[in-house]
């Protein structure tokens, strides 16, 4: 029964209390060590009586300063008791006795009758005894008898208090039995001893007192949760752990099996000798005590064997001894067994620890093989690198075995030398990729070699271990495949604008090699601030602003360097300046030898001849309009320095535009290519030019291919395939944004015109009245009703085009039911009366403002409000002729204080500062769009507080466009540093939401 004397060991020590007493007036502050727990709550069979009966006392008593102060009715008591508790501190002068106590034991019913007699005359009540004439623990006992039961002249104690009954009798020297033997009470706890008995091939476990077996007929125990003993005509008081190990003992007869001596001679024997029972141990129970050796040992792992491709490995357990135990997963037995010099010796296991290495090795691909291990040689390194210094310090792991150094790198990095050089092509650099480490050189192709037969590291003719670069060779074959173009003799080249990118992952991951020259360029690449200034060309008009030079001198460098490039700035920042301030110093140093040809949107065109004049008049321009004239001005364009065209007209004209030659090619509004399968953004790939560039306040509206269309304009193959792209940058927008950086330059309006007014976003909702909202919720019902039915038998992404229209119909019915033609009658719109209001309010303040619709109709219903109340208005839309006339007039006609905007016509290339408020008649799905809008607005020149208003009608699909929108945005920051949003197809999911009232 191991059980057993595991069981004793388990038992809690009683409570150790420290008292801090102070006498006049008497108060005690009292600490224990059993934790966190309060005086109230503590386990009592693990406090001893008289403390017991003090913490009774004290748990009453008034707390002052974490004190218990003592009351005048409890001071003797207090004192009584701690008289026992702190004999060196507290004492009390010697009584004569006055009081004559009978009791009777009654062991069937484990209690005591106590009868009092006082100067020979019993007592039936307390009440008759006189306590000023008994001595102070006639009075204690008294007290305690007041606790309990008076039955027929006598007081009646349960078991639960036996045990304080027993301790104040063994105070009273006047105690006697009524009959049978008389008894002396011991207020102490006996001195038990454990012996073992040799019996039948196991051994008998004894406890006796006094040389005396201790079984159920000669000794009984009494009392509940505190315990006394009777035996032998003696009463004794037990502690927690005397009791409950006669508790234990007395009803059972305890065995020991040989085959349990081992462990309970390393887990019991030291603790039960610590709890202070003495262990008497036959001869042979003694000689296996002496051979367990229970102290931790420390884990070996010893290489026994090594092959060609694998090592064999073995854990052992050094306890101190010449033989090592072995361990293995499937010995469930709880000590090693060895033998030295004909003894046998007993070694205790820490199974849970021995296991946990196991599972851990295991988990390193280490391959359990009867009492082995099997491990490749590469897998051992990396154990010796990376897991073994942790398990030498955790939990003092030991490895063994013969020329274990040839297993541990070099800790030392490749560096790769790329060694540059210029060919004879200006775009091309030529280098042979080559991996150094130790004097020793390896190709690239031996390294592919390594890495396809799966070795993580190479050993060096110097015998040391190094290990094989696969991050570095991985990224540089991945760049390779997408962009290198193989040579001879193992040599490959890259374009030049793909050198950066290059060097500066290569950098990251190995120490790339370049000479000075290329050093200083890739410095300038790195850093914007380290680019050069240039002088500005003479005869410019006006004084370009100090991010408008630093753009001008990104271009020189982009120029002087071969490369080409986005300008990104914000809109209204001077993009076009920036470009001319280029274009003009080249021809003045004679570096213009073809002509610049710019295209741009229509609305745009006569923007760029408006700039010329007023900013670089010395340029030669020519505008390529007009059906007639046209291809005849393609022709003899030689003599200019600027060809401007249009978007449209050089798709009509590409077969002349491609028989020329430009020095460069400007696409102005960049994002028209920003679909690369649309014929325009063909159209311009197929132009003659040293030099492009693209200008763009919006590079990526909706996803990021459009980008990739800019740059395949840019440097064809720059971002290798659309396909490649999508899946290499898709959700890699650090990587992206390192790739890019040298070529596109964004400046946000907040970062350079501080002296911009702010801009107000005011977002104003409005309640749809009720016969539009009975309208717009029979549109939702029928439509989410055909979509549902629709998608059960078709993938939503073939949908799209019924989405739309849906969303589309919605969105009407929100601005206005009247353009729904045929499908309503409803004449009043909720936010069309909202728009009228806000324009009094504009009006009256005297300011102007700029609309935008995406509906023209809406825009038409505007105007005839407006006629009605004799307002006058500018208007714009796609088919207004003379733009430009009409955004002039606006801007100094102090009587037009309204212009209604086409969303996409008005939302580009005008300057419409003369206004300082905008309203956003109906939201848009792209928020680059919308901002484009705000821009005409809020640009240089702008020198009023702009408020921007959209109008947005609570609870319907509108508001969810602006919820969904938000949600979708996904920063660009990561790739060009600028706020612009992906927008991606809808979901089933999103569009039961849309669906939604």
């Amino acid at each position: 029964m191991l059980d057993f004397f595991l069981l004793l060991t388990r038992i809690q020590p009683n409570i150790v209390f420290r008292y801090d007493l102070q006498t006049e007036p008497l108060s005690i502050a009292v600490s224990h060590d059993a934790g966190e727990v309060n005086l109230r709550d503590l386990p009592r069979e693990r406090i001893s009586i008289p403390e017991q009966l003090l913490l009774n006392i004290l748990v009453h008593q008034p707390p002052k300063n974490g004190r218990s102060l003592i009351g005048k009715e409890y001071r003797e008591r207090v004192l009584f008791f701690l008289r026992d508790i702190l004999p060196q501190q507290v004492s009390l002068p010697p009584e004569n006795p006055r009081l004559q106590l009978n009791y009777l034991i009654e062991p069937a019913r484990q209690s005591c009758r106590v009868w009092v007699d006082f100067a020979g005359t019993r007592c039936s009540a307390l009440r008759d005894v006189p306590k000023d004439q008994l001595s102070a623990a006639e009075r204690v006992f008294i007290n305690f008898l007041a606790g309990v039961p008076l039955n027929n002249g006598s007081f009646f104690v349960g078991q639960h208090l036996l045990a304080r009954l027993y301790y104040l009798l063994a105070k009273l020297p006047s105690v006697s039995i009524p009959s049978g033997n008389p008894l002396k009470i011991q207020n102490r706890t006996p001195s038990l001893q454990g012996v073992f008995q040799a019996k039948n091939g196991r051994y008998k476990f004894l406890l006796k007192i006094n040389d005396v077996i201790l079984t159920e007929q000669n000794a009984k125990l009494f009392g509940e949760r505190n315990f006394v003993l009777l035996h032998g005509g003696e009463i004794y008081a037990l502690d927690h752990f005397s009791a409950l190990l006669l508790e234990y003992y007395l009803p059972s007869d305890i065995f020991l099996e040989k085959n349990e001596v081992p462990r309970f001679a390393a887990d019991c024997l030291p603790i039960l000798q610590a709890k202070g029972l003495p262990l008497l141990l036959p001869a042979e129970l003694a000689a296996v005590h002496k051979s367990v050796i229970g102290s931790p040992a420390a884990p070996l792992l010893e290489v026994v064997a090594q092959q060609d491709d694998r090592l064999e490995l073995k854990i052992k357990y050094d306890y101190g001894l010449p033989v090592l135990p072995e361990y293995r997963a499937d010995n469930n037995a709880d000590f090693y067994e060895v033998r030295l010099q004909g003894r046998k010796h007993f070694l205790k296991r820490d199974k849970k620890s021995e296991d946990w290495l196991h599972n851990y090795l295991c988990d390193l691909h280490f391959t359990p093989q009867g009492g082995s291990y099997l491990v490749s040689h590469d897998d051992f390194v990396d154990f010796i690198t990376y897991e073994f210094p942790a398990l030498q310090t955790n939990i003092g792991l030991k490895l063994a075995g013969a020329n274990l150094n040839q297993y541990v790198y070099a800790d030392q990095s490749f560096a790769v030398d790329l060694n540059f050089r210029q060919t004879s092509g200006i775009d091309w650099f030529e280098f042979t990729p080559l991996y150094k480490i130790k004097g020793d050189i390896f190709t690239h192709e031996q390294i592919r070699g390594l890495i396809n037969a799966r070795k993580e590291y190479v050993r060096l003719p110097d015998g040391s271990l190094v290990k094989v670069p696969q991050e570095e060779f991985t990224y540089l074959q991945g760049y390779l495949s997408g962009r290198g173009k193989p040579a001879a003799n193992g040599k490959y080249q890259v374009k030049k604008h793909d050198l950066y990118y290059l060097y500066s992952g290569v950098r990251e991951r190995m120490c790339a090699q370049v000479d000075d020259s290329l050093q200083t360029l890739l410095h300038k690449l790195a850093d914007f601030s380290g680019i050069p200034a240039v002088d500005l060309p003479q005869d410019i008009q006006g004084e370009p602003r100090a991010y408008q030079r630093q753009g001008y001198h990104w271009l020189h460098f982009l120029h002087d360097n071969n490369f080409h490039g986005i300008l990104a700035d914000d809109m209204g920042l001077g993009k076009t300046l920036q470009v001319l301030l280029l274009l003009l110093r080249l021809q003045q140093d004679g570096r213009l030898q073809n002509p610049a040809l710019i295209v741009a949107p229509t609305s745009v065109v006569y923007n760029w001849v408006n700039e010329i004049k007023k900013f670089t008049p010395s340029l030669r321009v020519l505008v390529l309009s007009g059906s007639r004239s046209r291809v005849l001005k393609v022709k003899e364009a030689s003599g200019y320095d600027i060809l401007i065209t249009s978007y449209a007209m050089l798709r009509n004209d590409l077969a002349h535009y491609s028989q020329k030659e430009f020095d460069y090619l400007v696409l102005d509004e960049a994002q028209y290519i920003k679909n690369p399968k649309t014929g325009i953004a063909k159209a311009v790939k197929c132009l003659q030019t040293r030099w492009r560039l693209a200008l763009t306040g919006t590079p990526v509206e909706n996803h990021l291919s459009e980008l990739w269309s800019i740059f395949d304009y840019l440097m064809p193959g720059f971002l290798s395939t659309l396909s490649f792209f999508k899946a290499m940058y898709g959700s890699d927008h650090e990587r992206l944004r390192q790739k890019i950086h040298p070529f596109i330059l964004r400046r946000a309006k907040e970062e350079v015109l501080t002296e911009l007014p702010p801009k107000n976003e005011i977002e104003s909702f409005c309640e749809l009245l009720p016969e539009q909202e009975a309208l717009y919720v029979h549109i939702l019902q029928s439509q989410r009703q055909k979509l549902m039915s629709a998608l059960r038998t078709s993938d939503i992404g073939k949908l799209q085009l019924n989405i739309l229209a849906c969303l589309l119909k919605l969105r009407q019915a929100c601005c206005h039911p009247a353009l729904l033609k045929g499908e309503a009658t409803i004449t009043e719109s909720a936010k069309f009366n909202q728009f009228k209001e806000l324009i009094a309010e504009i009006l009256e303040n005297g300011s102007k403002v700029i609309v935008f619709s995406q509906f023209v109709e809406m825009l038409s219903i505007m105007r005839q409000y407006l006629d009605g109340a004799q307002i006058p208005y500018a208007y714009l839309d796609g088919a207004t002729r003379n733009r430009q006339a009409v955004i002039d007039n606006f801007n100094v006609e102090r009587r037009l204080p309204i212009f209604l905007c086409s969303l996409k016509a008005g939302g580009i290339g005008i300057n419409l500062t003369s206004a300082n408020y905008v309203i956003i008649y109906d939201p848009w799905w792209n928020p680059a769009v919308e901002q484009q809008a705000m821009d005409r607005v809020y640009r240089i020149g702008q020198t009023k507080e702009v408020f921007v208003y959209k109008l947005i009608t609570k609870g319907t699909v509108e508001e969810k466009i602006l919820a969904l929108q938000n949600k979708k945005k996904s920063l660009i920051d990561a790739v060009i540093t600028s706020d612009l949003a992906t927008e991606k197809k809808i979901t089933k999911e999103e569009l039961e939401d849309l669906l939604s009232y």
